[in-house]
């Protein structure tokens, strides 16, 4: 997993630095649309975050099994609680802060902190996660069966209705459940991965994603169902070119992990992605909406400026609070 987590994290950084072209955050002032930019965005966020979910079960459900002993929930709580969600706390009221609605309510604002504000949201959801599956691994039912079960319960994740988070986990946890089974798998799997069905896979994952791409954005006239309904098509679309990208990545890092030794500095980065997560969008938000960047700088070159200004403020950060031992 030490292959994946820098490759990860630059597809963090690509997808909130070009976001602004798939107009998930407002338009900044200056602001120059981009097609080709917004196809990027979405290409960096296909398989991502499910990359990061599934490496979370993944290396659980490995030092679970190789260790041989089992966690309690109480200590899992706890180590989960320190690791996932006093961050999401302590950086939820930073970042209301700095870029919260100024005219919220308290109510609200303590709402947002505890649910996770911004990006933020992702470690409580994660957090949840690691809480479900230690009660489903205490069932005495094939995993098989479990994991089928979760990706049925995923398309929930669509129904307006449901809490955000528990929409989030719904979504997100087949990943997870994924991850440890095929930790367990590790040794197989390893075995299995060379060119000839890596290569294939990327391509398969190219034509599926962009072909799903195309109909996602043309649902509403492809697709003559309810709202509702529009609403599963496009979470059954995204899970499915998720699982494309996430198990040709994984493939990719066990055989150039078998065949290759890492470079140091390379591993090194990878223990930086938690801090470069964490501070990536408070530098973008504080970028593009906060001062003249996307005005005095040639429409072409935005993103990639704020990218690499990012990238290089979330290292400085992370490696500051490293010091500090916070």
């Amino acid at each position: 997993m030490a292959f994946c987590r820098p490759i990860l994290i630059l597809l963090l950084l690509l997808y909130h630095a070009f976001i602004i072209y798939i107009g998930e955050w407002s338009a900044p002032f200056g602001f120059v649309p981009n097609e080709y930019y917004a196809w990027l965005a979405r290409l960096s966020y296909s398989f991502m975050l499910p990359m990061f979910v599934f490496m979370s079960g993944y290396i659980w459900g490995w030092q679970c099994h190789t260790r041989g002993s089992k966690e309690s929930l109480k200590e899992l709580f706890n180590r989960k609680f320190v690791r996932l969600y006093l961050p999401c706390l302590f950086f939820g009221i930073l970042y209301i802060a700095l870029l919260g609605d100024g005219e919220a309510s308290l109510f609200r604002n303590i709402y947002q902190i505890v649910m996770g504000v911004g990006h933020l949201w992702f470690l409580p959801m994660l957090f949840l996660c690691f809480m479900t599956c230690w009660f489903l691994v205490q069932i005495k039912v094939p995993s098989s069966y479990v994991f089928v079960g979760c990706v049925v319960l995923s398309v929930f994740s669509a129904i307006p209705q449901v809490p955000q988070r528990i929409a989030d986990t719904l979504l997100y946890f087949q990943f997870f459940y994924g991850g440890v089974i095929v930790s367990q798998q590790r040794v197989f799997l390893e075995q299995k991965a060379n060119l000839s069905l890596i290569v294939p896979l990327w391509v398969l994952f190219l034509v599926v994603f962009v072909l799903l791409s195309v109909l996602s954005d043309h649902v509403d006239s492809i697709v003559l169902w309810t709202s509702l309904m529009d609403d599963i098509l496009l979470v059954a679309c995204r899970i499915l070119y998720a699982w494309l990208g996430l198990i040709s990545l994984y493939l990719t890092a066990l055989y150039i992990c078998r065949e290759h030794q890492l470079p140091q500095l390379y591993i090194k980065v990878g223990k930086y992605c938690m801090g470069i997560y964490i501070f990536q969008q408070f530098i973008l938000k504080i970028l593009y909406y906060h001062t003249d960047f996307m005005v005095n700088i040639y429409p072409l070159f935005v993103p990639w400026i704020a990218l690499g200004i990012s990238l290089f403020f979330s290292i400085l950060l992370t490696f500051m609070f490293k010091k500090t031992r916070l």
